[in-house]
């Protein structure tokens, strides 16, 4: 069985807020980009566990 590519949301790079002299806006933008790289490895997870049962490995990652 070969190996799925992992999907290309998931392989793109967490975003970067930058800096921002206004404390509200950087918490907000950081924050925000958290989020989107939470989704991201969200994805990668959901990629490594298909791969695992394809091989029919069951149970937890260690």
């Amino acid at each position: 069985m070969p190996i799925p590519p992992l999907n290309s949301e998931a392989r793109t790079p967490c975003p970067d807020p930058g800096i921002d002299r206004n404390p509200k806006i950087a918490v907000v933008q950081h924050r925000r980009a958290l989020a989107v790289c939470e989704g991201r490895r969200a994805l990668a997870v959901e990629s490594y566990e298909a791969v695992r049962a394809g091989f029919g490995v069951k149970g937890e990652a260690e």
